[in-house]
């Protein structure tokens, strides 16, 4: 085998290597957006036995028996109701590239909303730094 040869062989393992590498990266950007869509969209289509059954706290009962956090369940079911057809978040002006943190941050929401109206600045326990802490309604 000559340099040249050598060079271009391994140049395209290189490539070979980077494209798996980001297919994977990918592959996982969607299953994550599939995962909260389906449990959102499981949600939605039951929304009225478990309201019936739970009242409005089925959101907290539902975390705390299927061990995901609230807000994930918050955020899987405004994803499921934003897009009923899963294929339309493709159609976002990152298309391909779209992933769960920047549907859920840049367009279930809507900017207008103040997130940090019932929160305050209070220092953590255990640690003394300032986080945010939301209120409690008494």
């Amino acid at each position: 085998m000559n340099e040249i040869t050598k060079q271009d062989w391994f140049r395209e393992l290189i490539d070979d290597i980077n494209s798996a590498k980001t297919q994977l990266v990918k592959d996982a950007r969607e299953a994550a957006m599939k995962v909260a869509w389906l449990i959102g969209t499981r949600i939605v289509q039951d929304k009225e036995n478990l309201e019936k059954s739970f009242g409005d706290g089925y959101v907290t009962h539902l975390a705390q028996n299927s061990e995901v956090s609230d807000s994930t369940i918050r955020h899987a079911i405004k994803f499921a109701q934003k897009f009923p057809d899963f294929e339309k978040v493709y159609e976002l002006e990152e298309g391909e590239n779209i992933s769960l943190h920047k549907v859920i941050h840049k367009y279930l929401y809507d900017p207008s909303e103040n997130k940090v109206e019932n929160c305050e600045l209070i220092n953590c326990p255990n640690c003394g730094k300032k986080i945010q802490h939301k209120k409690t309604n008494k």
